[in-house]
């Protein structure tokens, strides 16, 4: 029994001892605005969008997550080129891209008003007034991170461009006139590692005081 209480021991010292390592997360958060206050931008259109880049300094860059948010306010007219009136269910789109300096695309969804209902006679046209709001599923990319490390800035391309979701008696025919606003945020996300203190001399002293005790006894016991 004295002999199994000893190993124990030492086996708790051995791992105390490899505990020498930690890993941290963090997380950097950027947002820039497109189209923002009185002044949306007139879809259809493009905007550079310069983040900064991550500092390899903070750790390992482990991921980036993208998300667009938009706003986008406008008209839809509708025309019924059938033989007979009918009814139209109208709403605004805006179909959003991100896409990095290489042209591959990080983050892309489509915006859409609520449906409005109009009857339409044949020949006719109809405009409804509408706002489109809403936000982009979260994208994580995992792959092709170098590309967001360094000193400097990362330029993301963003397109827009409103469309007429539209469905009723064909042909008809339709059109937008729409603005966006909205921001696309980054967030950069990445681990550390931190060494804890190893042992000082005085423990280490004592720790091998303990290991010569337990050996002693460990030898007593066999002798006997």
């Amino acid at each position: 029994m004295k002999l199994q209480k000893v190993v124990i021991i030492g086996a708790a010292l051995s791992a105390g001892l490899a505990l020498v390592g930690m890993s941290n997360a963090g997380v950097v958060t950027q947002a820039l605005d497109y189209g923002p206050g009185l002044s949306p931008v007139t879809n259809p259109f493009t905007e550079t969008m310069n983040f900064n880049q991550f500092q390899a300094s903070l750790g390992t860059l482990t991921s980036v997550t993208v998300q667009i948010g938009d706003t986008s306010s406008g008209s839809v007219q509708v025309t019924n080129n059938s033989t007979k009136s009918s009814d139209y269910s109208i709403s605004l789109g805006e179909q959003l891209a991100l896409k990095d300096p290489s042209s591959t695309i990080l983050a892309s969804f489509l915006d859409q008003s609520s449906p409005s209902s109009a009857t339409i006679a044949s020949g006719n046209s109809e405009t409804i007034n509408t706002t489109a709001t809403g936000s982009s599923p979260v994208e994580t990319l995992s792959s092709n991170l170098s590309q967001f490390i360094g000193s400097g800035q990362i330029a993301l391309l963003l397109s827009g461009s409103g469309v007429a979701l539209v469905s009723g008696a064909t042909p008809y025919s339709a059109s937008t006139n729409s603005t966006s606003a909205g921001v696309v945020t980054l967030d950069y996300n990445y681990s550390t590692s931190s060494a804890a203190p190893l042992p000082g001399s005085g423990a280490l002293a004592l720790i091998g005081g303990l290991a010569l005790i337990g050996g002693m006894a460990i030898r007593r016991r066999v002798t006997r």
